[in-house]
């Protein structure tokens, strides 16, 4: 009989601790589900914070539909700045730059191989706009551009109206089933390329050297626009005047003074976020900006 107490007893307490393993198990279970919980609620609730601020930010920036040009010296930016001071906003021109994809195929072997490409990798980056699409990041372009001519380079922007056949061009075009440039708006349409006033100034230089634009004393007018851009604000009579040209030079569909794609990166909470917006032009004036559209949105570093 005290063996089979004793074995009793034994049994007992190993039941007991089973039964104490299990139900700390359980708690510290339970107590992971609950942080899970309590931590998904707050990224989703701080997602949906910074989701509110992506689309106030592109509200207030239908007040730039209203000014003849866009700059970070103009009054109507620094207000956009300042009012976003508790998330520290940045305000980014992501279309003035090398949009290489969309380009003239003429420029590449001719004037981009030796300044922008690497070695030899014109011609297969060619070949994969064509086949495959304009690289959709920065990050895409690395495997064919030389790492100080990136900072030059952009990924998003439209195909203006004069600008000659591009890779880019012939991709959407097969996409799309035709090359009537008319049908493809608002991918094509008149808005000028690049804004002058956020154009790096190696991009300005190329441009106001390309043997296509009737342009003379290239280099001087190339550092006149920069200087100007970078202290103060260059609108359009001031471009037409810089420029010597009349707006019907092919000059101006390259250069204006509005930006089509802006990049915003902003704080919520410590986490950075970071949206994407494009000016959609007007169908009674594709020369015109008629709204803004959010077009990429999310979290930053993961």
């Amino acid at each position: 009989m005290r063996r089979e107490a004793g074995y009793v007893e034994i049994t007992g307490v190993v039941l007991l601790l089973f039964v104490s393993s299990a139900f700390v198990c359980a708690l510290l279970y339970f107590d992971a589900i609950r942080r899970f919980s309590v931590r998904s609620f707050e990224r989703e609730a701080i997602n949906r914070d910074a989701r509110r601020v992506a689309l106030s930010v592109l509200e207030d920036l239908e007040a730039f539909l209203d000014e003849p040009c866009d700059s970070r010296n103009s009054d109507a930016y620094n207000r956009l700045i300042e009012r976003y001071e508790e998330y520290s906003l940045e305000l980014d021109d992501v279309s003035s730059g090398f949009n290489l994809a969309f380009m003239p195929e003429g420029d590449f072997a001719a004037l981009l191989a030796t300044s922008v490409f690497l070695p030899g990798r014109e011609t297969a980056f060619l070949e994969s706009v064509r086949k495959e699409g304009p690289p959709r990041s920065m990050d895409d372009l690395r495997a064919y551009v030389r790492e100080e001519a990136l900072e030059r380079c952009v990924v998003y922007g439209w195909i203006h109206r004069l600008t000659p056949v591009s890779p880019g061009f012939r991709f959407l075009a097969r996409l799309h089933g035709t090359e009537n440039r008319g049908k493809l708006f608002p991918l094509i349409n008149e808005i000028p390329l690049i804004n002058v006033n956020f154009a790096p100034r190696e991009v300005v230089r190329y441009y106001l050297a390309h043997p296509t634009f009737d342009l003379e004393r290239r280099e001087e007018k190339a550092k006149s626009l920069s200087d100007l851009a970078e202290v103060g604000v260059v609108d359009a009579d001031t471009l037409k005047a810089v420029l010597e040209t009349e707006r019907t030079n092919a000059i101006h569909s390259v250069f204006g003074v509005k930006t089509a794609f802006w990049q915003a990166t902003y704080l919520v909470r410590g986490r950075r976020y970071r949206c994407v917006m494009c000016a959609i032009p007007s169908r009674d004036n594709v020369a015109e900006i008629d709204r803004y559209e959010m077009i990429s949105w999310g979290k930053l570093d993961g």
